[in-house]
């Protein structure tokens, strides 16, 4: 009863200092720019906050906090437009959106894709919100107890997945991923020094830029593949179609649990040190599709799958505030971006802000919470008018997509070096394409391979190489038993599967 009296005593020292004009003003600033940065591929709410940094410098440390935080969630909002419009996913975590968003759009269901999206995106930021203002202290002393083994095995579990949402083949599924983790390997390793794969090329020194792989794999990939086709995904069909975009009451009651378990598990992978958005939402698909009866729907235009990885993606997005705000310890990159944001303005993260600076560490919070309801009202103002781009002959959009594409590559590294990878690896997700191989597990193994690896030696470190570590302790031991369950009834289904 205590814990949800300082809560609600919190919530009230928030609403009174983070609810003037000035600071609304700076939130509805940060939303719009989250939308923009997470709709736009080869950008991310990251980057943004990045830049804006330094011009936050002399600002009202409350409002610049304020609208560094909008753009974090207000990009994890965004990543869904160009995912389920164009199948150009910028972010990982986007990715899973488009699996099937944009198969809904080939169906003429963007509207019913992007409402469907968004809303799922509302409910899980507001569950992610309410978690962190009733639940962080309790949930951030679990993960206090996650160390490097722990969280290694967390991750092994998201690549186990990949013979889940792989497709059918759980062969090409395995293929895919360990191509991921072996581009993965391409670059220095941070721990020995070494470098790996380069060829002696120094633009691998730092290794391939997933975001620019994944614009190739998903988005030139697919211009590939339509150019062999004469239909257009614009056709007249689609025009009829896109106007009827609320689910219906049937479609209403099917995703309610849906998004009521991702915005769940979002929050809880969410306050994972180091796991973030990204995990949370390929994590939380996987568990979908698996416990789904209408599996064999996942990947072909399934609003369940739209539902689970937007209500993840934004359920994370307060679990990861958790450790930030608590501890001083990022959850995701976005959030290590703000770490150096609070530290430019001379707070320190930790349980004294919440008694040194009440009225920011709640004033935050509480944004967050009235910034939900106006991201909602802001997307669905925006969904008619971003609809409005499939009027547009597919072909016709070829040159648009290119470049918004090339563009954005472009910015990742300000050279040509990440367009060249984007290009690349466009031929390669036209060959797995062509040959059935599916290209989200080689994204998995890309975007989880380095953290996986650097988990993986730091816990020999500690344990002086004994493998022991990863049964030693009791969480690990527990998350080591269900990885163990999770194969054995996979192998056992594939088999059943097989002989059927």
């Amino acid at each position: 009863m205590e814990m949800f009296t300082d809560a609600l005593q919190g919530l009230l020292i928030g609403i009174d200092s983070s609810w003037t004009l000035v600071n609304i003003l700076y939130m509805s600033v940060g939303i719009i720019l989250g939308l923009l940065v997470g709709a736009m591929p080869g950008l991310n709410p990251s980057t943004a906050m990045a830049v804006l940094i330094p011009v936050t410098f002399g600002m009202n440390k409350l409002s610049a906090l304020i609208m560094l935080t909008s753009i974090y969630y207000g990009g994890l909002f965004g990543g869904a437009f160009t995912s389920i419009l164009i199948n150009s996913p910028g972010t990982s975590a986007a990715v899973v959106t488009a699996f099937d968003g944009y198969e809904l759009t080939k169906q003429g269901k963007s509207r019913l894709a992007l409402n469907i999206a968004v809303m799922s995106s509302f409910v899980g930021g507001l569950v992610s919100v309410i978690g962190l203002l009733f639940l962080a202290q309790p949930l951030i002393n679990i993960a206090l107890k996650f160390g490097p083994p722990e969280k290694f095995l967390v991750i092994t579990m998201g690549l186990l997945m990949v013979s889940v949402i792989g497709g059918k083949s759980m062969v090409k599924a395995l293929i895919s991923v360990v191509l991921g983790l072996l581009f993965a390997e391409v670059g220095v390793d941070l721990i020995s020094g070494q470098t790996r794969l380069t060829f002696g090329m120094i633009n691998l020194l730092d290794g391939i830029p997933y975001v620019a792989a994944i614009m190739g794999l998903f988005a030139i990939a697919e211009i590939f593949i339509n150019l062999e086709t004469k239909t257009d995904i614009s056709s007249s069909l689609v025009k009829k179609v896109i106007g009827r975009g609320w689910p219906t009451k049937e479609q209403f009651k099917r995703i309610i649990p849906t998004v009521s378990r991702g915005s769940i598990m979002g929050f809880i992978v969410g306050v994972i040190p180091a796991a973030g958005p990204g995990v949370a939402t390929w994590f939380a698909y996987g568990i979908e599709k698996m416990i789904s009866k209408s599996k064999d729907m996942f990947g072909q235009g399934e609003i369940k799958g739209v539902a689970i990885s937007e209500s993840s993606n934004n359920g994370a997005s307060g679990g990861s505030m958790v450790p930030l705000l608590t501890l001083g310890i990022p959850g995701s990159t976005a959030t290590a971006v703000l770490l150096s944001a609070f530290m430019l303005h001379g707070l320190q993260l930790g349980p004294l802000l919440f008694i040194n600076h009440p009225d920011i560490s709640w004033g935050i919070i509480s944004s967050m919470l009235f910034g939900q309801f106006a991201t909602l009202a802001l997307c669905l103002a925006i969904i008619p008018v971003a609809s409005l781009i499939l009027k547009i002959p597919y072909r016709m959009l070829y040159p648009f997509i290119i470049v918004v594409v090339t563009a954005g590559a472009y910015s990742l590294g300000y050279s040509f070096y990440p367009v060249v990878v984007t290009f690349i690896f466009g031929v390669l997700g036209y060959i797995m394409k062509k040959t059935n191989i599916p290209p989200a597990p080689m994204v998995l193994g890309m975007v989880l391979g380095p953290l996986w690896e650097s988990l993986w030696k730091q816990s020999l470190t500690l344990s002086r190489g004994s493998y022991l570590i990863f049964i030693q302790r009791p969480i690990s031991a527990l998350l080591f038993g269900i990885i163990l369950l999770s194969i054995m009834v996979r192998i056992y289904l594939y088999k059943r599967d097989k002989s059927s």
